[in-house]
């Protein structure tokens, strides 16, 4: 990766960044690659040439949006990420690392709108409360919960005990509709962590489309036909999901260490279940010797079609890899020799 030092070219440099990144902070389609531009003084001229960009910038987007909608836009969408994968791809972490670092900088965005939204913009308000109580977001809420109610009452009990848990289901399903805000506070961890994890992957990937144009390298993460977890993840899972199911009968009304557990455990088992995803793309990619669209068809499709049961069926299947090592790929209780990838 090309570094340069700092001085008239790389403050010339960072002027003419600072106002693409005013240019994407002004044209809705371009957002997206707000955070671009600053990677890109990062990766060049350092952080305190960066830092200066990122300063100026900030002072454009107010001039043209005012203070706090600058802040609340450009901060966590654009200056935020872009510092984070600059200091990642400048310094050389591994991708593993550069997600973390992006990942703990979205919390701390996400904390400093929400502090700004509530103090400066709604005057003490929560906003997430005031989202929640609007009409638009109690019709949405109702209908989705009027789905899921739907879709419990359609699956036949087999006995008393499934009709019991499906009448609880439904209870809690109607306790939800009516406390929205309440809702969203319970499962904020779990919203916040996958919403981190999808916007850095997001990120990451705008910077790998978008760097090695410009001459830069991006490192490449892991092939996800070979995503693999460690067996200690399995029963990290089990700690942490299943006592909360039992704590929890009401999530509303559980107390604060039975919704932390709930929300560890939910985004545990999306993770396993995207484990199970890539341990179905690897065995049709790897046995099968299949083309990667193929795979993809044929790995998603069958998500698709188990409805509900999609997501629980494809979390045990990557925990089960985890454990007995399907693909060969040398993890897990019941090691085998690495196989190659085609």
């Amino acid at each position: 990766m090309q570094r340069r030092k700092a001085g008239p070219q790389g403050m010339v440099f960072g002027g003419i960044m600072a106002g693409l990144i005013l240019l994407c902070a002004l044209v809705p389609f371009l957002s997206i690659f707000m955070p671009v531009p600053l990677v890109l003084v990062y990766v060049r001229y350092g952080g305190r040439t960066a830092t200066m960009t990122a300063i100026v910038a900030s002072l454009l987007t107010a001039m043209f949006m005012g203070v706090v909608q600058a802040f609340l836009f450009t901060v966590p969408f654009g200056i935020a990420p872009g510092l984070a994968f600059g200091y990642g791809f400048r310094h050389k972490r591994r991708p593993i690392q550069i997600g973390i670092i992006a990942m703990l900088t979205f919390f701390l965005a996400w904390s400093a709108n929400y502090v700004v939204t509530r103090t400066l913009v709604l005057g003490g308000q929560d906003p997430i409360e005031q989202a929640m109580e609007s009409q638009e977001s109690k019709e949405a809420i109702g209908k989705l919960v009027g789905f899921f109610e739907r879709t419990l009452e359609q699956a036949p009990p087999r006995d008393e005990a499934a009709k019991q848990a499906r009448d609880a289901s439904i209870a809690q399903m109607r306790q939800w509709g009516e406390n929205p805000a309440a809702l969203y506070w319970s499962l904020l961890p779990s919203m916040l962590i996958m919403g981190g994890a999808v916007n850095t992957w997001l990120n990451y990937m705008l910077c790998r489309f978008t760097l090695p144009r410009f001459g830069h390298d991006v490192p490449a993460p892991t092939p996800f036909s070979r995503f693999t977890l460690p067996v200690w993840t399995v029963w990290v899972f089990a700690l942490f999901y299943l006592p909360s199911l039992y704590a929890a009968q009401s999530l509303l009304n559980a107390p604060w260490w039975a919704k932390m557990l709930f929300n560890l455990g939910t985004v545990l088992q999306a993770v396993f279940m995207l484990y199970g995803l890539a341990v179905a793309y690897g065995y049709f990619r790897m046995n099968q010797a299949m083309g990667k669209l193929g795979a993809v068809m044929w790995s998603v499709v069958p998500l698709l079609f188990l409805g509900v049961y999609g997501p629980v069926i494809y979390s045990m299947v990557g925990m089960a890899d985890a454990i007995f090592d399907f693909r060969g790929l040398g993890h897990g209780l019941l090691r085998r020799p690495p196989e190659e990838t085609p």
